[in-house]
């Protein structure tokens, strides 16, 4: 919402450029959740049975299942990422141009990209966290990367205190700081607070995970990980349907989908607790 509210000074084809990679951007986030969510299951049942190698075995999977939606992901946006982009672009309307969006779209995806790895760590570590009952700290980090992205978006999309100015870039930019900001709290933290955190003693001594454990949850997490992935990838059709009306449909969506990905996040974390 930051980027989309503060790149929208910039006009209509740097908030599509923004609008279509994070719609992407989306379904990778909802991929990577529903699958951590599946091994959160068996992380919550081994805290509660004082288990505390079940619990580090569940951190591990996660740690192996951010990495490998990681890079199917990766793969997908540097291979297919231009033709993604060009599904959402048609020219149509009296405002937005074609080639700018592509361009400024490129920009700023190619920028994001960087993101993905801490996305993931970060989203296991806090996962795992808030599993085991410690669901301040995710909040203070998150809370602690807005703050970053307010202030640097200010500084590298405007170009504000001698800072050079650069547009959509400078927004991808704020967000990669912000998710190696949030990443080193909650890794910090977790490595520094042993006590409170016992799975992370010995937890990357070795990346094995009983098989045993593997199967059980892939059975329990495919389907929140196939439901994510589906809900999104539809959210993204319906996009990519209205944009045929042309760019500044496009604009008009985004600002519509923002304010709803707000409430729904709302109603993801009540449920979720």
């Amino acid at each position: 919402m930051l980027d989309n509210v503060m790149v929208g000074r910039l006009g209509t084809d740097s908030i599509n450029a923004v609008c279509i990679v994070n719609q992407l951007y989306f379904v990778y986030v909802l991929c990577l959740w529903g699958s951590l969510c599946g091994a959160g299951i068996f992380t919550a049942q081994y805290f509660g049975q004082k288990n505390t190698d079940g619990v580090r075995n569940t951190f591990r999977t996660k740690i192996w299942l951010a990495f490998l939606v990681s890079v199917v992901s990766i793969a997908v946006l540097v291979f297919k990422g231009d033709y993604f982009i060009l599904k959402f672009i048609h020219d149509g309307g009296d405002s937005g141009n074609s080639l700018e969006t592509l361009r400024l779209a490129k920009k700023y995806l190619s920028v994001m990209m960087w993101g993905i790895v801490p996305t993931a760590l970060s989203m296991s570590y806090s996962n795992t966290l808030r599993d085991i009952g410690l669901t301040s700290l995710p909040m203070k980090a998150g809370l602690a990367a807005v703050c970053v992205n307010i202030v640097f978006n200010w500084l590298l999309i405007f170009g504000n205190l001698g800072f050079p100015c650069m547009g959509v870039s400078g927004a991808a930019v704020a967000t990669v700081l912000s998710r190696l900001v949030e990443l080193s709290i909650v890794l910090v933290w977790t490595h520094t607070h042993k006590k409170e955190c016992e799975f992370i003693k010995g937890a990357f001594s070795s990346l094995k995970v009983p098989f045993k454990l593997w199967t059980q949850i892939v059975k329990k997490g495919a389907p929140l990980c196939l439901n994510e992935t589906l809900w999104a990838s539809g959210l993204a059709f319906l996009q990519q349907s209205y944009s045929v009306r042309g760019l500044s449909v496009v604009a008009a969506m985004n600002i519509n989908s923002t304010i709803w990905n707000l409430f729904s996040v709302i109603l993801f974390a009540i449920g979720e607790s």
